[in-house]
């Protein structure tokens, strides 16, 4: 590995860590507007959860189905790990 290539991972990793703090944060406060959500999400996107089947669609779709899902709950509280950076990191090449 050359050091532009160990350079590039490492900000790859970075930026997908602020991605999941962004994404995490907004969950657990419930933070459901687009500009927000814009941060996150491609303007197309899907999202695939344990308890539900695939949803695809624009940025009020996916972020209605958050509202929606999270409403049941007082208060959630998600955790972020560099672990879940390194596996996708090893998934995506």
């Amino acid at each position: 590995m050359t050091v532009t290539n160990g350079i590039l991972n490492f900000v790859n990793k970075r930026e997908i860590q602020d991605l999941v703090s962004r994404y995490i944060l907004a969950l657990d406060e419930k933070c459901f507007n687009n500009k927000i959500f814009e941060t996150i999400f491609a303007a197309q996107a899907g999202v695939k959860l344990p308890s539900i089947d695939s949803v695809c669609g624009d940025i009020d779709t996916i972020m209605n189905l958050h509202r929606t899902l999270l409403s049941q709950f007082e208060s959630t509280h998600h955790m972020s790990s560099d672990l879940l950076v390194a596996f996708i990191m090893l998934e995506s090449g």
